[in-house]
Order: C-alpha cells, then structure tokens, then sequence
C-alpha cells in the first residue's frame, strides 16, 4: 500500500511540474509539448531522480498512447478516411517513402546496421500534426494552400503510424525473408480480426442495446461505451501480441462513425489530457541530456533531420505539380520530428531494435525540432520567396458565404425552427441529447461543450439557435456560444420572464420570452374566439 502512495505523489509531482513548465514554455511561444518532456527530463534518472517508479509511469504513458490515438481515431472514422484526398494519400506515402530514403543512409554514416537505420527512419519521417495545427490556427492559415497542403501529408502519417507499428513488432521477432513476411501476415490477420469483433460490436450489438429508453437520457453510457472500447480493444490487441495503440486506434475509427461520436470526443478530452501529459513527460524521462561531447552530434542530427525533411516534403509535392514556392513552404511546416515520432522511438526502445543511447540522442533530436517550428513558421514564406513568386497568401474562398445555422434542441420548438430555416434555403445543423434523433441533419451533442460547438463549425455559422426548455442549460449554451465566437448571432428561447435578463447578460443577441410570446398568442386566440360587436354587459 506504500508504494501505491509513492506512486501516486510522484505521478501528482510530474503532472504539476509539467503544468508549470507547459505555461512556461507557452509564455515562450514554445508548446506545451516542450514543457512536459522537460518535467519529465527534471524530475526523472538523468537530474533530480524524484521519479523512482519508472515501470509503472511506462504503464500510464502507454495508456497516454492508448488514449491519444483513439482520439485520433474518432477524428478519422471510416467515413473521413474514405474521402482523403489524393494529395493526402499519395502524398502523404511518398513524403514517408522519401524521408526514410533520405535518413537511412545517414544514419547507416553513424555506424548503424541496416534495420536500425530504417527504424530510426522510419521513426523519423512523421511530423507534429499537433504543433503544426495550433502554429497555423493562430496564423489563420489552415486555409492557404501551404496550410491545406501540410493538413493533407499530416493526416496520412497520423494513418502510416498504424502499419509502422505492425512493422516495428515483426522485427522486434527477428525474423528474415519468408519467415519475415508470414509474421507479417500473421500480424495483419490478427490486426483484421480485431476489426472485425470491434465492427460487429459497435455496430450491430451495441446500438440495440443502447435503444433501450432507459438508458437514452443517460449522458454516461456514451462516455463508459468510449473508455470500454479504448481500453477493451487495447487491451485485445496487447492479447493478441499486437501494439496496444493498434487498437486503441482501430477501436476510435470505428466508433467515429456512431451518431453520438460527437460528444464521446468531446467527453473524452479532459481524461486524454491528463494520460498525454503523462506519456510525453514519461518520454522526457527516458531521455538522457547528450554530454558536452555529444552535443556537437546531436545538433548536426538536428539540422540534417530538418533539412532532409523539408527536401521530402518539397519533392512530394512537386510531384503533385504545386507551385515551387508552396511546396517550399509546406516542407518548411513539415520538417520537425512530431509527437508519433516519440511513439515510435519508444517502441524500437522496448523491443530491443535501438539501442537506449541511440533512443535517448534521437530523443533529443526530436525536442530540438520542435523548438525551433515556431520560428521555422516565420522563416518559411522567406525561404519560400527564394523559389517563385511572393510567399503564397491564404486563398480566397471560392464558395459562397456559408448559409449554416446551429440549432440547439430537436423537441417541438427546435422542428419549427429548422423547418422555416430550410424553407428559407438555410442548412440546419442541430446538436441533440436524444440519440434516437440523431441522423441527416441532427447530431448528438452536447451544445454546452465548446468541443462540440467547435466541431460543429461554430465560428463559421451565420447564427446559434437555443431552442432547450431548461433555463440553466440554455444559458450555458448562450455562454459557452458567446465565449467561443464573440462576433457570432445567438439567439435564444427564454422559457421563463425572470430569466430573459440573464440570457441577454449572458450573451444572447436576442433571447425570446416564451411567457409573453404565449401570452399574445393566447390573448389572439381569446379575442379571436368572441363574438363580435356585441356590448359588454351592464
């Protein structure tokens, strides 16, 4: 029982170390990423040495992993992964392809054998999808072609992470030519197996379960259906002798298809924070500061990483014809070792395929390059300038202004208002609790979440509709709206007079008060059902 005790204080001394290191180095316009694999460097082996239960932290990280990927995974879905585009798939392939290329003979020059300097290419070639998306929000450049080009390579490696893993478990065996790729058949009939009882489950058992009206108004089934699925198909994949983020990830695509997706993202990010945290400062431990000898090695691996990154980009989407200044940029965006990388590191560490001093050195390496992307993000459009025109401009939207209008409840008031928006050539998107109405248009979620406000497209609407009975709930839906984008139309059924001041206080554009509109309906109706041109009594 001590022991647990100890394990929880140090699990509690890391997560606080890496909160305040994540706001120190978000004050230095670093990521939060950096300041937890430094709680991790602090309080582990290599300084400190507060950490002391360094297996059962492995544990968490990988449950970290676990919990990361399944979130990818419901961000994919069948559905997303079927509409990737060219770009993104045939891309995103050859900028892998073309990376390991590009690494394996340098590390073959540090005296690697063969297959451990494919696995450090291998581990090498992905990208941070979460550094680079946050770098390009807060430029409001998702939508400029280096943006979308970027998006498009990084989609595809969050995707190449699952067969790399495969891959990286069939050499841990061994194995050489025939025997080689009938353990790799071996892991890929395993893998589908997998699949497929997650497929069966999710989508033929578990919704008929679920139509039980007892458990329709129950927001936590969707949430226990998500953790029994992350950690079940984890679990099912380490059974089978596959990596457990295998299945996490498997497990997250298939359920991204379900109606209720939406809010099982939304619910499962604050327990996906805390495991991430854990897993990247669990790296920071691993890692091992190069000695002053060293540290000449580790910056020229550092530069050669960025550069042959930047190259593979370039060439794969030159291939794609893209204007060379473009495809400058987006290999600029695309040349820092990302958060899979340490995934993968990990792994090859665990199995044996590289040895803890390379692991620990391309550790390094991987934190070095993410230092330096933000100031990479404003070196780009210069380096860019150098091949072409001008550094590229976001592009301008070709369509239409977006016609969309979120709708807060799907009861009576809710259907009459997506009736008179669709009539008026609008597109309702409606965020219900009420499983049963999800489909089309609808979409079960909570409009109180601002995860699901985001994912609904909240900042692009042209309003926000609250259309619930419950006061409460309607104010923290004008809230939560208002706080999110401040510029965006909320407006709002007020069930009750008192509380039309605070809808209003809170945000609303427009809040609608139910008693008054009811009451000159009803005062219509009254007047309306008396004879008339009669006198009024004496």
């Amino acid at each position: 029982m001590t022991e647990a005790w100890e394990l929880v204080a140090e699990v509690v001394s890391l997560l606080a170390a890496a909160f305040v290191l994540g706001i120190a180095a978000q004050r230095l316009r670093q990521d939060v990423i950096i300041g937890y694999l430094l709680a991790g460097l602090l309080l582990g082996p290599s300084a400190l040495k507060l950490v002391r239960s360094t297996e059962a932290v492995e544990v968490l990280a990988e449950l970290g992993v676990a919990l990361l990927l399944f979130s990818i995974g419901l961000e994919f879905s069948l559905s997303k992964l079927r509409r990737l585009g060219r770009l993104a798939l045939v891309g995103g392939g050859l900028q892998i392809s073309l990376s390991i290329l590009l690494i394996v003979p340098v590390a073959l020059l540090f005296h690697l054998d063969l297959q451990s300097a494919a696995v450090v290419g291998m581990a090498l070639a992905l990208s941070s999808t979460a550094v680079v998306l946050r770098l390009l929000q807060a430029r409001s450049e998702i939508e400029s072609p280096h943006g979308r080009g970027a998006l498009g390579i990084l989609l595809m490696q969050d995707v190449a992470l699952v067969p790399l893993l495969i891959l990286f478990a069939v050499l841990a065996e061994g194995r050489r030519g025939m025997a080689a790729v009938t353990d790799l058949g071996m892991a890929l009939g395993k893998a589908l197996a997998l699949v497929a009882i997650l497929f069966v489950f999710l989508r033929y058992i578990f919704p008929k379960l679920f139509r039980d009206a007892s458990l329709q108004h129950l927001r936590e089934v969707p949430v226990v259906l998500a953790m029994a699925t992350c950690l079940g198909s984890t679990w099912g994949a380490h059974a089978l002798g596959l990596s457990p983020a295998l299945g996490a990830f498997a497990g997250g695509v298939l359920l991204g298809d379900l109606p209720y997706a939406h809010q099982i993202r939304s619910d499962a990010v604050p327990l996906r924070a805390i495991f991430v945290t854990v897993f990247f400062a669990s790296i920071g431990m691993l890692a091992v500061p190069p000695q002053l000898g060293d540290l000449p090695v580790v910056l020229l691996l550092t530069l050669l990483a960025l550069v042959l990154k930047t190259m593979a980009a370039t060439f794969a989407l030159r291939a794609f014809r893209l204007p060379p200044q473009v495809a400058v940029h987006t290999g600029v965006l695309l040349s820092q070792v990302g958060e899979f990388s340490f995934v993968l590191l990990s792994e090859a560490g665990g199995k044996g395929l590289l040895p803890p001093s390379v692991v620990s050195h391309l550790v390094s390496v991987s934190v070095l390059t993410l230092l330096v992307t933000p100031h990479l993000f404003t070196l780009a459009p210069w380096l860019a300038s150098f091949f072409g025109m001008a550094p590229d401009q976001p592009a301008p939207r070709a369509h239409a202004p977006g016609r969309r209008v979120i709708v807060a409840g799907y009861g009576p008031s809710g259907k009459e208002v997506v009736s008179a928006l669709q009539e008026r050539g609008f597109e309702p998107y409606v965020l219900e609790l009420n499983p049963n109405s999800a489909g089309g248009i609808v979409h079960f979620g909570d409009a109180s979440r601002p995860e699901i406000l985001e994912h609904a497209g909240l900042h692009e609407a042209l309003a926000f509709v609250v259309t619930v009975p419950d006061p409460q709930v309607a104010l923290n839906m004008v809230a939560c709206a208002r706080r999110l984008a401040p510029d965006v139309t909320v407006i709002a059924r007020s069930r009750y007079h008192r509380f039309l001041p605070d809808l209003l206080a809170a945000g609303a554009t427009l809040a609608v008060d139910e008693e008054s509109s009811v009451g000159r309906l009803l005062a219509a109706q009254v007047v309306k059902s008396l004879p008339r041109g009669e006198s009024a009594p004496h």
